[in-house]
C-alpha cells in the first residue's frame, strides 16, 4: 500500500471510530475505542502527507462539541494530545499550533478543563514554547487561573507558567504580570497546601530574574514573602527570591517598602511582616557580604526598627537583636553619634520587651545572650576608643541591664561612674 493510500485508511478509520453525530445516538464506551496501534501509527508514521494535522482536524472537529458525550470529548482530547506530542517531536505541527491553541481557548465546557489543560501543556512544550500565539497566552493565562485553581490543578499550572516567563517572558505586558502578581501571593497564605507555595515562589522568582517588574507590586509581592520566609519549610526558597529582588533596580524601592510595613501602625500586630522585613533589611545590608547596590546608611533604617519594636513581640525584639548584633559586631566604622543613640535606644526597648511580653519566659533566653554579645562589642570599642556615641548613655543601659552582665562590666561601670562624680568635683 502506498503512502497516499494508507494517509486515506487512516482517515477512514477516524471517521469510522469518531464520528457520532447527536441523532444518530451514542450507544456506549465500547463502540468509541481508538486502539494505541492506531495513534502509533499517525504519530509515528513518517511519510504521512504535511497537511495530515489539517485533515484530521477537519475530520474530528465536531466531536468537541459541548452537546457530545463527555467520554467522547475526553477521548478525541486524548487523542488529539497525543498527535500533537508526536508531530511536535518531529517538528511538523506549523501553523496548527495556532489551531490548537484556539481549541484550548475558546472549549469552556467545564468538565473538559483538565483536557484542556493537559493538551495546552503538551502544545507548550510545558510553557516553553508559544510560537504562533504569542501575544494571547499570556491574557489567556491569566483569565484562567481561577478556572484552574477552583479545578485542582493548580500546580500543574503553576509550573506551565513558569517556564512561559521564564522563556518568554518578552511577550507578557507589565499589567499582565502585575496581575500575576496579584493571583499568586494570594495563594501564599499559611492555609494553602506546601507544595503550592513552593510552585508559587518558583513562579515569582521567575517574575524577578526573566521580567521588568512593576514598582506598583512591591508591597503585595514582598508581603507574600514576608509569609512565606517565616515558615521552615519555604524560608530557603524565600530569601533568594528578595535577594535577587534587592539586586535588581528596584532594591531600593523594596527596601523602603519595607521599612513602611515597620512604621505603619495598622501592621503592629502582624509578627511575621514585621520579623520579616526586619530578617531582609539586614540580610541584605548588614550581613558580611552585602549587597553592593544598596547604599542605606544606618542611620536611615535604624529608626524604622524602634518603630518596630511598638507592638511589643518578643520575636520582634529578637529579630530586630540580631539585626543590632549583625550591624554593631560588623560595621562599627560607618556608626556615627546618631546612629548610636538609636542602638542604645532600641537595646533598652529589647530588654523592655523581653521583661513585661507575653513571650518573654520562652523567648528571653535567646534575647539575653544577643544583647550581651551586642554589648561586650561596644565596651571593646570603648576600650579602643572607636565608640563614637554618649559614654553616659550607654552606662546607662548597663546600669538597666546589671543582673545580666559580667563583672567585668560591672566594675567599668563603676569606674565611668567614679570618674563622673571627680569631673564634678574638680568644676
Amino acid at each position: 500500500m502506498g503512502s497516499r493510500d494508507k494517509d486515506k485508511a487512516i482517515q477512514a478509520k477516524l471517521v469510522n471510530i469518531f464520528k457520532r453525530k447527536p441523532n444518530v445516538g451514542y450507544s456506549g464506551r465500547n463502540e468509541f475505542t481508538l486502539s494505541q496501534e492506531l495513534i502509533r501509527d499517525i504519530i509515528e508514521h513518517e511519510n504521512l502527507a504535511d497537511n495530515v494535522v489539517e485533515k484530521l482536524w477537519s475530520c474530528t472537529e465536531d466531536l468537541f462539541a459541548k452537546e457530545n458525550p463527555t467520554e467522547a470529548r475526553h477521548m478525541i482530547f486524548s487523542f488529539t494530545q497525543s498527535l500533537v506530542k508526536g508531530r511536535m517531536e518531529k517538528d511538523k505541527l506549523g501553523i496548527m499550533r495556532a489551531q490548537y491553541f484556539r481549541l484550548i481557548k475558546h472549549h469552556d465546557h467545564p468538565e473538559d478543563i483538565g483536557q484542556r489543560l493537559d493538551l495546552l501543556i503538551t502544545l507548550t512544550a510545558d510553557g516553553r514554547i508559544v510560537k504562533f500565539f504569542e501575544e494571547e497566552i499570556g491574557k489567556f493565562m491569566l483569565n484562567w487561573f481561577p478556572d484552574i485553581s477552583q479545578a485542582g490543578r493548580i500546580e500543574e499550572y503553576l509550573n506551565m507558567l513558569d517556564n512561559i516567563i521564564h522563556y518568554n517572558a518578552a511577550y507578557l505586558d507589565e499589567s499582565i504580570i502585575i496581575d500575576f502578581i496579584h493571583h499568586i501571593c494570594l495563594l501564599c497564605q499559611p492555609t494553602t497546601q506546601d507544595s503550592t507555595i513552593k510552585s508559587c515562589l518558583k513562579v515569582l522568582s521567575s517574575i524577578v530574574a526573566f521580567s521588568n517588574m512593576s514598582p506598583q507590586c512591591l508591597p503585595t509581592f514582598i508581603g507574600s514573602l514576608c509569609q512565606t520566609v517565616v515558615r521552615e519549610k519555604h524560608s530557603r526558597d524565600s530569601w533568594p527570591i528578595m535577594k535577587n529582588l534587592l539586586g535588581t533596580h528596584l532594591g531600593h524601592s523594596a527596601i523602603y517598602t519595607m521599612c513602611n510595613l515597620l512604621q505603619e501602625s495598622s501592621l503592629k500586630d502582624h509578627v511575621d511582616i514585621l520579623r520579616a522585613s526586619v530578617f531582609f533589611i539586614r540580610m541584605g545590608l548588614w550581613t558580611i557580604g552585602p549587597l553592593q547596590n544598596l547604599k542605606c546608611p544606618p542611620s536611615s533604617i535604624l529608626p524604622y526598627f524602634l518603630l518596630a519594636l511598638k507592638g511589643n513581640h518578643a520575636s520582634v525584639a529578637l529579630e530586630v537583636g540580631y539585626a543590632l548584633q549583625q550591624l554593631v559586631c560588623h560595621y562599627e566604622q560607618y556608626l556615627l553619634d546618631s546612629s548610636w543613640s538609636t542602638i542604645l535606644k532600641i537595646m533598652s526597648r529589647i530588654l523592655s520587651i523581653s521583661n513585661s511580653s507575653k513571650d518573654q519566659l520562652i523567648l528571653k533566653p535567646q534575647i539575653k545572650p544577643v544583647i550581651n554579645e551586642i554589648m561586650n562589642s561596644i565596651e571593646n570599642y570603648i576600650d579602643k576608643g572607636l565608640y563614637n556615641g554618649n559614654l553616659e548613655s550607654y552606662y546607662l543601659l548597663v546600669e538597666e541591664f546589671a543582673a545580666d552582665r559580667p563583672t567585668e562590666s560591672i566594675l567599668k561601670l563603676i569606674k565611668h561612674r567614679s570618674l563622673r562624680t571627680e569631673n564634678r568635683n574638680k568644676t
